[in-house]
């Protein structure tokens, strides 16, 4: 018979930076949406996107520009920065794609997609 080894392991962890220029009658400056007060349109695009990802699916950067640039209020969505880490090693960035070790990702908690310095918003007047 054939051999196996099984492993099972923690997410992979994925950092993203991002500037998000937004429409300022439909968010607010936190990405809040304003007609509702407590929806995140883009928070909720990015996990939407990595959460349906299949198991060992490859991570793509123009999907998850595609998932965040449909989310309300958005004008245009800059990716400043994407990077991953395996377990408790250093992030790299992914690159274009990136196929995760554990074969899934998650949004590394000490970058949780709320603070300042991982969503920049800026409103921008149409």
């Amino acid at each position: 018979g054939t051999n196996l080894a099984i492993t099972n392991i923690n997410a992979d962890q994925l950092k993203l930076e991002m500037r998000i220029f937004y429409d300022p009658l439909i968010l607010d400056a936190t990405g809040t949406l304003i007609s509702e007060g407590t929806t995140k349109p883009v928070e909720n695009a990015i996990e939407n996107y990595i959460q349906n990802l299949p198991f060992d699916g490859t991570y793509n950067l123009t999907k998850l520009i595609d998932a965040v640039q449909v989310a309300i209020g958005v004008i245009d969505p800059e990716l400043i920065s994407s990077q991953a880490r395996s377990g408790t090693s250093v992030f790299t960035p992914t690159g274009q794609s990136y196929v995760a070790d554990a074969g899934y990702l998650e949004i590394d908690p000490s970058f949780p997609l709320d603070d300042v310095n991982v969503i920049e918003y800026v409103a921008v007047t149409i």
